[in-house]
């Protein structure tokens, strides 16, 4: 489901660190890195769409994918810690 720029700000997850999990699906491997919040709404500014992502990555706690270009590969996209809560809310909002 594709969400705006502003709610993809709106459900990342609230650290005391000011950091965020993220990991990308490298194939055979999920690789991932701890990022700072700033970095990420970089990320989410200069993307070309951002998405909720399905069950399996929900399940992970990373309910947003940010997608780089319209033609990136799968290895591109990053998979990012959300507040589950709001993206709960997010996702029944979306939904009406």
């Amino acid at each position: 489901m594709k969400i705006t720029k502003r709610q993809a700000k709106s459900i990342l997850i609230k650290r005391d660190d000011e950091r965020a999990h993220t990991f990308a699906n490298t194939g055979g491997m999920l690789l991932g890195a701890d990022h700072d919040i700033k970095s990420l709404h970089k990320s989410i500014d200069e993307s070309f769409v951002c998405k909720l992502t399905g069950d399996v990555a929900q399940g992970m706690g990373h309910g947003l994918a940010v997608i780089p270009s319209k033609d990136c590969s799968q290895k591109e996209i990053l998979f990012v810690e959300t507040d589950m809560e709001k993206f709960k809310r997010l996702k029944k909002k979306n939904k009406k």
